[in-house]
């Protein structure tokens, strides 16, 4: 459903709607739904690591599992802002269009 509202806003802004409440909605849809796929995932995988952590036994060794920082979190991060960026601009066009 992300994917579909990203491809909608790409129409509206082809059709020169660009600052529209409705493209708000959609960018943030996919930004938000992106989010959630790869927080979904995460928890996933560290589960999966977790489970696997309490198999597996070395004498004298202590296994540990990581989950450091991915910079696929920064793609995440970056819709998201941009989306809020977006509503912000939105709002100040509505503002200009009620100035005389």
């Amino acid at each position: 459903m992300g994917f579909y509202s990203l491809i909608r806003l790409l129409i509206s802004i082809s059709r020169r709607k660009v600052f529209t409440p409705a493209n708000v909605l959609r960018l943030r849809w996919f930004a938000y739904t992106s989010a959630s796929l790869k927080i979904l995932t995460a928890i996933g995988e560290w589960l999966t690591g977790s489970a696997a952590m309490n198999q597996i036994s070395i004498p004298g060794y202590k296994i540990i599992s990581y989950v450091g920082y991915s910079p696929d979190w920064v793609a995440i991060i970056l819709p998201i802002l941009f989306a809020e960026i977006f509503a912000i601009g939105v709002k100040m066009k509505e503002e200009q269009d009620l100035t005389i």
